[in-house]
């Protein structure tokens, strides 16, 4: 009977130490894993503020683009250069509206990468 018990100890402990060691090498997965997500979002992060600068400048070319095509409309006497400035200027602000959409979206991805982070 003695026997019986010591071996029913010895495999209990076994085993416990068997699931110790497997939810240590889950522990140490998981770690690699989020550690591995926290680098790729970050990298994600970074990447969208560089899309966002770039953004960024080309609203401010656009803008000055339409400065610059207000001022001509408004200086022009021709019908011809009146019709192709009026032209432009709507195309800019049209390619405006898509920048600053654009702008919209990369900070909203932004804000939502640094919010998963935080948590």
């Amino acid at each position: 009977a003695r026997e019986s018990q010591d071996l029913f100890w010895e495999k209990r402990k076994q085993l416990a130490a068997e699931r110790h060691a497997a939810n240590e090498r889950r522990r140490e997965e998981n770690a690699s894993k989020r550690e591995a997500w926290e680098q790729r979002t970050r990298a994600n992060i970074a990447s969208n503020r560089e899309k966002l600068a770039k953004a960024e400048d080309a609203r401010g070319r656009t803008l000055d683009r339409i400065r610059d095509l207000e001022d001509k409309l408004s200086e022009t006497t021709s019908d011809k250069w009146r019709d192709l400035f009026s032209e432009w200027l709507s195309e800019a602000r049209d390619k405006l509206s898509n920048i600053e959409e654009s702008v919209e979206r990369i900070e909203g991805c932004i804000r939502e990468d640094e919010e998963k982070l935080s948590r």
